[in-house]
């Protein structure tokens, strides 16, 4: 068996609750977690995770260097049993903690002062008057006087740490639900100034999705404020991303957008974060090259900044329609977080192959002037070179009915233009009217 004991001599100051996050971190890599509240101690059976993380000493400093993320820097022990690994850990002298085999966990444990083991706080006066100050020695003394004139709990510690006996633990279970609230030190007067605090609760959120191998696209912040005569409801902030995530560096850059966008009404005192809704995590691939999707996570991400920075409703992707009316047909709305394939009624009835179309149109067509019977934009004559082409549609609708003629023309600078004429059959006898539509690259 291997264990790994987490002892914290004193409160974080960067977590509040260091145990409960130390957990966290734990649960990542195994679920067998117990915390010893008591003794300031969390407890890992690390026997069955060896495999997947390469070993104890690879497992050992990736956990270390996780804590040390979350602002955590506990004494570290690793030991083939559990009370071993504890004793190891909350020894303050100089010793070496990490052990993989009895005999060496022996020699460790025989060398340490009975004085500085806190279960055995109860004996530190009987043990030191008799001369015994070391582990080694009191291990040594006949067993049965020595439970006749202390306890059986004191013969079970040493049967427990040096091997001799099975010790049984609770094990932490997995929470299914994140909604954490943090306190914050001082009043926070501007948005920006929360996003340390905020960028913690992220960590943590990310550490419970990883226990649990899922991925979220939605985090939901309630800034706090203070309370009395002038509380105030908490400021609801709502982070949103378009590819489900796991990890701390996909939701941040969109967090500090936002909160660089975002208006304190008073300061904050405390903030809280819930996840509502999680997906399964994708599966890593195993091939050798990049994969395809790895593109678009990156376009999805860029999208995500953009929207962030410039709102929701200024990032539009095209929705075409199922219609022939240009203005109609030409619709935008504003981009989804979803990647799936936009709603489009009528898209199958949308036909294949079109005549040329401008890379951009006008709102709203524009009237030119005509001139010897030529439509003129910027005084500059256009020359048709294509068409025409007739659209009439819209017969359905009141007042929404379109005969037009389009064509392509040309200016003496090759610059190609989309025009249209209302078809005789619309147009006004004696009246010659040109539109502009739209521009051709």
């Amino acid at each position: 068996m291997r264990f790994i004991s987490l002892y914290f001599t004193k409160p974080s100051t960067a977590a509040a609750r260091p145990l409960s996050t130390a957990v966290a971190v734990a649960q990542i890599f195994t679920p067998r977690v117990a915390c010893l509240h008591a003794d300031q101690v969390v407890l890992l059976d690390i026997e069955a995770s060896l495999a997947l993380f390469n070993g104890p000493g690879a497992l050992y400093q990736r956990l270390l260097g996780l804590l040390q993320q979350q602002g955590l820097q506990p004494v570290a022990a690793l030991a083939p049993t559990a009370q071993g690994a504890v004793w190891l850990s909350q020894y303050p002298g100089s010793v070496l903690r990490r052990c993989l085999v009895l005999s060496t966990l022996h020699r460790r444990l025989d060398a340490l002062q009975v004085q500085y083991i806190s279960s055995l706080a109860p004996w530190h006066a009987w043990l030191q008057g008799i001369g015994c100050t070391h582990l080694g020695q009191l291990r040594r003394l006949p067993r049965q006087a020595l439970q006749q004139r202390t306890a059986p709990s004191l013969l079970q510690a040493l049967d427990y740490a040096y091997g001799h006996a099975p010790q049984l633990y609770t094990w932490e279970p997995a929470p299914e639900y994140f909604n954490h609230t943090q306190e914050l030190d001082f009043r926070l007067e501007n948005a920006p100034g929360l996003l340390y605090p905020l960028q913690r609760l992220v960590d943590q959120a990310c550490l419970w999705l990883n226990l649990h191998q899922w991925s979220c696209r939605q985090l939901h912040f309630l800034l706090h404020h203070e309370k009395g005569r002038k509380a105030q409801p908490p400021t609801v902030l709502s982070l949103a991303i378009s590819e489900p995530a796991w990890q701390t560096h996909c939701f941040l850059p969109v967090l500090k957008e936002q909160l660089g966008r975002c208006a304190l009404p008073a300061p904050v005192i405390a903030v809280t974060l819930r996840i509502d809704h999680t997906e399964p995590r994708a599966l890593h691939s195993t091939t050798l090259f990049p994969e395809p999707g790895q593109w678009q996570r990156n376009e999805q991400q860029l999208f995500d900044l953009l929207r962030a920075r410039l709102g929701a409703d200024n990032l539009l992707t095209p929705r075409p329609r199922a219609d022939y009316r240009p203005e109609i047909a030409n619709d935008w709305a504003p981009m989804a977080y979803s990647t799936g394939p936009a709603n489009q009624p009528g898209a199958d009835t949308m036909p294949t192959a079109l005549p040329p179309r401008p890379f951009f149109m006008f709102a709203a067509p524009q009237p030119l002037t005509v001139v010897n019977h030529h439509p003129t934009y910027n005084q500059h004559t256009l020359t048709l070179v294509q068409g025409p082409e007739r659209i009439e549609s819209g017969w359905w609708e009141a007042n929404a009915r379109q005969a037009r003629d389009y064509f392509i023309a040309q200016d003496a600078q090759g610059m190609q233009y989309w025009v249209f004429r209302p078809s005789p059959s619309r147009a006004n006898s004696g009246t010659e009217r040109w539109f502009l539509h739209g521009l051709f690259a």
